[in-house]
C-alpha cells in the first residue's frame, strides 16, 4: 500500500465560526504530521462587482472604504490563526487575495498538498442552484481535500 505524504495543509477561511473551528482541526492535524500550515482568505470580488454606478465619486469612496474594512477584517482573522499556531509550534504562512474563492484555492492548491476546510452550510436548495464553494474545490483540487462540518 503507497503511503501519502502531504508537504503542507491549505486552510481556506473567512471570518466565520466554523472557520475558526477548522482552523483548530487543522492546526492539530499539522502538528500530528509535523507539516507547515498555508491558511488562505480570498476577498470575493464578486460581492463588489457592479456595485459602483458610473460617475458616482461617493459611491467609489463607500467601496474603498467597505473594501478595505473587509482586508482589515481578514489580516485581523488571518493573525489569529496564525498565533494559534505559533502556540502550537506549528509554521503558518497566511495569505490574503482577491478574486474568486475557488479559483484563488484552487491556483494555491499543489498535487501533495491537503487541503482542510469547512463546510458553510449551505442549504440543499443553495448547493443544488449555485454549489458552495467547498463543494467545487472537492470536485476540482488537484491534492486530497478534507471537509470539516
Amino acid at each position: 500500500m503507497k503511503k501519502i505524504v502531504f508537504k503542507r495543509i491549505i486552510l481556506p477561511i473567512n471570518k466565520s465560526d466554523e472557520s475558526l473551528k477548522t482552523a483548530k482541526k487543522a492546526i492539530h492535524l499539522a502538528k500530528k504530521l509535523n507539516i507547515h500550515l498555508t491558511a488562505i482568505y480570498v476577498l470575493n470580488t464578486k460581492i463588489y462587482a457592479g456595485t459602483i454606478p458610473p460617475n458616482q465619486i461617493y459611491a467609489y469612496r463607500f467601496y474603498v472604504d467597505i473594501k478595505n474594512e473587509h482586508k482589515e477584517n481578514a489580516h485581523k482573522f488571518l493573525n489569529k490563526i496564525e498565533k494559534a499556531g505559533h502556540e502550537k509550534n506549528i509554521d503558518v504562512q497566511t495569505i490574503l487575495t482577491e478574486g474568486s474563492p475557488k479559483k484563488e484555492i484552487l491556483k494555491e492548491a499543489k498535487k501533495n498538498d491537503l487541503i482542510v476546510m469547512s463546510d458553510n452550510n449551505t442549504s440543499m436548495l443553495n448547493r443544488v442552484f449555485f454549489r458552495s464553494i467547498s463543494e467545487k474545490i472537492l470536485h476540482n483540487a488537484p491534492s486530497t481535500v478534507m471537509i470539516v462540518r
